[in-house]
């Protein structure tokens, strides 16, 4: 029994650890309109983190070590191909070691529709905690 508490204790530790936050990213819509509603995915190490549309003002999501990359940055991407091709609009992606800020822009505004557009994120994994190439993030 004691074997069994001390497994279970050290699994949800584990769990617990691998989401841990990392940082956070932010996506802010340029110009919002409501009546748009097909999605946008951004991804990073293939996986998705979050989905928008025209009518997101901002969402936030944390970040966690499943979703950067080993080394100083991760790749990301968006993919916004589908339907609704009258709906065009621009929007920034941001990201920030504190939930409140200050947010620093990924220095592109980004497009929709498109097909795979893609940015660095100078947010990474090194050993067991969160490293940037970005030098006022490092310190």
């Amino acid at each position: 029994m004691k074997f069994l508490i001390t497994l279970i204790f050290t699994l949800l530790t584990g769990v617990i650890c691998q989401a841990q936050s990392l940082g956070y990213l932010r996506v802010k819509v340029v110009e919002v309109n409501p009546l748009h509603h097909g999605q946008a995915v951004l991804k990073a190490v293939n996986t998705e983190v979050m989905s928008f549309s025209h009518s997101t003002n901002e969402k936030v999501v944390t970040l966690n070590s499943s979703q950067l990359s080993t080394g100083k940055s991760t790749n990301i991407s968006v993919d916004y191909a589908f339907g609704e091709t009258e709906c065009k609009f621009e929007y920034q992606i941001s990201y920030s070691m504190n939930q409140n800020g200050p947010w620093i822009n990924i220095p592109k505004v980004f497009h929709a529709p498109n097909k795979d557009s893609w940015a660095v994120l100078p947010l990474g994994i090194c050993g067991s905690s969160v490293c940037s190439s970005n030098e006022s993030v490092q310190r």
